[in-house]
This record gives structure tokens, sequence and C-alpha cells, in this order.
């Protein structure tokens, strides 16, 4: 057996223990119900992006890259893939 530790706000820490008081459970027995869960069955959970906060995100990422890299790095990988 292993321990997962996690940081959450005080708040949500009470809501999940109410949550779990209220299935009669304790909540280290309700996370590992949601682990076992999850691991069993992976597409449940659905995790999404508003697609205007991801092309704001791809956007800072692009000129983040352009600010450090510069032409020579494409030049490595166009000779790279060149034989592909």
């Amino acid at each position: 057996m292993t321990t997962i530790s996690v940081r959450i706000n005080e708040e949500l820490k009470r809501k999940f223990h109410k949550v779990a008081q209220d299935r009669g459970v304790d909540s280290s027995s309700l996370l590992r119900l949601f682990i076992k869960k999850v691991t069993e069955e992976p597409s449940m959970v659905k995790v999404g992006l508003d697609p205007d906060l991801l092309s704001d995100v791809m956007q800072i990422g692009e000129h983040s890259f352009s600010e450090v890299w510069d032409n020579s790095e494409d030049d490595v990988y166009a000779k790279l893939y060149a034989h592909v």
C-alpha cells in the first residue's frame, strides 16, 4: 500500500468530507473508490478546456518558443525527418 498526498483548499476538503459522510464512508475510502473506478473506466473522466482559453495558451506558447528557438532548430528537424 502507498500514500497519495493532494493539496486542496479547506472548503473543498470540507465538502468532500461531507459527501463521504453522507454516503457512510470516510474520505479515504471514497477517494480509493473513485481512483479504482477511474482506472477501470478512464473514459468516465472528461477533461476539457475552453477552446478560447486553449487558443490563448497556444499563442503564448508559440511566442515563448519563438523567443528561445531560432531557425537552426528547424534545420536540424528538417534534416532528421528528411530520411523518414
